[in-house]
């Protein structure tokens, strides 16, 4: 049996309190209002009546117990029995005077995570679970404490790219169909668990007001996300599984997505998860669909009973409505002695974050460029590793200066102008040198090195013309593979001096060593030029053929056989000398 509201007419108390002391009873109070809601930071908001204008004084506004900083706790009851509603930190003051003369002090509070969500961070992480993420963000804030789910899954890496830690956080947590409740310095961090002892809300008895709202829009036949695997050359995919909780009203959710047209959802990136993520991100999808399926809000009388993650039972409201539903908001309002508490039900289907496996609306399928955490246009990156990717998926190390100029960097693919098995060009940018980087679907995790950038600091090794003859390839120890157009030529060579050159310009073929040795063919011939000796050596028989053959020795020549000599001509043969020694 579900529990049931109070039903009492009795007296409502508060009290305000102020770094520990209550406020007396001079601070007039026109309204109090406190938020709560699933993945947002708690707030409370205190309107006071302030402001003498004979004295032009706002003595409210001016004392010490309202100035930004002071930790308030706000208390309310029955009686002055009262229990804590919100417990925060004070941080912005509003005067406002009417026309009329009014004057009046509002005051914003929020939930001590708020430093959380202040500034925008760039950051690596490796090899990190989830829920080891949560707790090496909050280590950094010493008046929060953590209360998480663990996660299994152990990411290589995790890159927070102009994002605040708690947005960063928050990506995660929806990732993993989880939700954040801040309550008074504790981020609680929990799973949509199914109903414990829910609290009954009955029409016609405890409602005041409702405003509920049954979508068939919000539902789809099946949850699939796709992610290229490199290793396998093809996508692969996982399907969200339903968790085994109530939802209001008597129409199953596939009967719902049946009137809507039977659609499945498919989210799809050219980025690279791991399964594990894939099926996380597509649990979670199907589990907000199971709490979109009926949302809106319930008033009643206040009480102090429910939290985020609660269960609350619907009864009186029709088939449509009725069962159990989960509370994802609460807000209480204190004004003119009543004091009000309005549930909300349910989860909005569109998540808070942004994530190319998990878009804030199901009709973009991929993260916008401005989202938060997310890498938008090329980014600068300086190489800092080529060999042993933790993945075997031939990636390199890259620093990139704009999220952390002090660490190594993220794991990153190489686009290269051919690559296939066994197959293509290698050829690998050097430790240090300037790299253009692009991301898949701008997730941080999914990049890839687009190619090399010269500078001033790092000076081509051909200058810059307007004609543009010059191309080539210079390797670290100075091999240069050239071409010029205005010659038409192609040139290899080493940075001792060994050459080929092939000439449409010279009509040549050139061969140079860098002892000074050279072949030249030309039009004219072929030219053989030796610094020293030229030696010709043949395993089978060495042929001289030619109109004519001229053999000249500026020193001694000899012509010798082992298996015999023979000196031969079909025409007159000279033999001449000082001396002619036959035999």
């Amino acid at each position: 049996m579900p529990r049931t509201l109070p039903n009492t007419g009795d007296l409502i108390t508060f009290t305000l309190k102020s770094d520990g002391v209550a406020l007396s009873a001079d601070y007039e109070v026109e309204m109090l209002d406190i938020r709560r809601h699933a993945n947002k930071i708690a707030s409370a908001t205190l309107v006071l009546i302030d402001g003498d204008p004979a004295r032009a004084t706002f003595a409210h506004s001016s004392a010490a117990t309202l100035v930004p900083g002071a930790e308030i706790e706000i208390l309310v009851g029955y009686n002055s029995r009262e229990t804590s509603l919100f417990k925060g930190i004070l941080l912005r003051q509003q005067l406002k005077v009417t026309e009329n003369g009014t004057s009046r002090l509002k005051v914003e509070c929020r939930d001590g995570a708020f430093v959380m969500a202040q500034a925008a961070k760039s950051r690596y992480f490796q090899q990190l679970s989830d829920s080891g993420l949560f707790d090496r963000l909050l280590s950094d804030y010493s008046g929060l404490t953590l209360t998480a789910v663990n996660t299994q899954f152990t990411h290589p890496e995790i890159v927070q790219f102009r994002q605040s830690d708690w947005e960063l956080m928050l990506q995660r947590v929806e990732l993993n169909g989880l939700y954040i409740a801040t309550e008074d310095g504790t981020v609680r961090i929990s799973e949509v668990a199914d109903e414990v002892n829910p609290i009954a809300v009955r029409y016609g008895i405890d409602v005041i007001e409702c405003d509920f709202q049954l979508d068939a829009r919000n539902q789809f036949s099946e949850v699939t996300c796709h992610a290229w695997l490199p290793a396998d050359q093809q996508m692969t995919s996982a399907t969200g599984t339903p968790v085994n909780f109530s939802a209001p009203g008597n129409i199953p959710q596939q009967a719902l997505a049946q009137a809507a047209g039977n659609q499945p959802m498919s989210q799809t990136t050219s980025g690279s998860f791991a399964i594990e993520q894939l099926q996380s991100a597509s649990n979670a999808l199907v589990a907000r669909q199971q709490l979109a399926k009926v949302q809106g809000t319930v008033t009643v009388q206040g009480v102090a009973a429910f939290q985020i993650g609660s269960w609350v039972e619907l009864q009186g409201f029709g088939e449509r409505f009725n069962g159990t539903a989960w509370v994802g908001g609460l807000r209480h309002v204190v004004s003119r002695g009543n004091w009000l508490t309005t549930l909300q039900v349910g989860m909005s289907p569109q998540p808070q974050t942004e994530h190319c496996l998990m878009p804030p609306t199901t009709k973009s399928p991929f993260a916008t460029a401005s989202a938060a955490g997310f890498v938008s246009g090329l980014q600068i990156g300086v190489v800092t590793q080529l060999q042993d990717d933790p993945m075997g998926e031939e990636r390199i190390l890259v620093k990139l200066p704009s999220i952390d100029a002090n660490h190594d960097g993220i794991w990153c693919r190489l686009a290269t102008l051919d690559a296939g098995d066994q197959r293509g060009v290698v050829c690998r940018p050097e430790i240090g040198d300037e790299v253009v980087v692009g991301l898949f679907d701008n997730d941080p995790h999914s990049a890839v090195v687009l190619g090399s950038l010269h500078s001033s600091g790092k000076a081509p090794p051909i200058a810059a013309c307007d004609d543009n003859h010059e191309k080539g390839w210079t390797t670290r120890s100075g091999i240069a593979f050239t071409i010029d157009d205005e010659k038409a030529s192609v040139m290899v060579a080493t940075p001792a001096g060994n050459s080929l050159t092939i000439s449409d310009d010279q009509s040549t073929i050139v061969v140079e060593d860098q002892h000074g040795n050279k072949i030249t063919m030309e039009q004219a011939g072929i030219s053989l030029s030796s610094a020293k000796d030229l030696t010709l050596s043949a395993s089978g028989d060495i042929k001289l053929e030619a109109t004519g053959i001229d053999i000249a020795a500026n020193g001694e020549a000899n012509l010798s056989g082992q298996a015999g000599t023979k000196v031969e001509s079909s025409a007159n043969t000279v033999v001449k000398g000082s001396l002619v020694q036959i035999n």
